[in-house]
């Protein structure tokens, strides 16, 4: 995988992106983003929930929207609702194609409504591991889930592998910014 083109290509799609040493590079640089005082909605993410980022903004004293907090059925509804009218948005994503192209698949939704047309602001965390070294073949039609597995499973063979990539979004309303981890 070619990480200048790989970032070449999110630019061409508005997004911004930039690759992080770690867990806490990408915390540090995702805390120093947010402004004071703001909403933020969590989709649910392994990674997310390594950077123990959701007790983090809680102690700084953000509104967290994270349905990981619910103790109900019912209330994590409420909290994935929340979310998708909050100011700021951190989630990761199921593979980032060459192409600039970003997956999702969800349970229920909350995550792909959330990065295309919730909040005005949003973060996605991705790890190394999600992202293809080649990504040639459309991310739709027949066969779909099996391209997803094979591309978005391959991990990198050369010492980059234990960089993560961080994407994260910091532009004006309308403008989806990512940056990487």
């Amino acid at each position: 995988m070619e990480t200048k083109q790989l970032i070449a290509n999110l630019a061409a799609r508005n997004i911004h992106a930039q690759f992080l040493p770690g867990l806490s590079e990408a915390k540090a640089e995702i805390l120093s983003m947010l402004p004071d005082n703001v909403s933020v909605g969590i989709g649910n993410s392994q990674t997310i929930k390594a950077m123990n980022l959701t007790d983090t903004l809680l102690q700084k004293g953000y509104t967290v929207y994270d349905k990981t907090l619910a103790s109900s059925r019912e209330e994590s509804k409420s909290l994935k609702k929340q979310a998708l009218l909050a100011q700021w948005y951190i989630s990761g994503s199921n593979a980032i194609a060459l192409d600039g192209r970003i997956v999702n698949i969800d349970h229920s939704g909350n995550r792909a409504a959330a990065l295309t047309f919730g909040p005005d602001y949003v973060i996605i965390v991705v790890g190394v591991k999600r992202l293809p070294k080649v990504s040639r073949q459309p991310w739709s039609g027949p066969g779909f889930r099996r391209r997803l597995k094979t591309h978005a499973g391959q991990a990198l063979t050369r010492p980059a592998q234990k960089q993560i990539f961080a994407s994260m979004s910091a532009s004006p309303p309308g403008v989806q910014q990512s940056i990487g981890y």
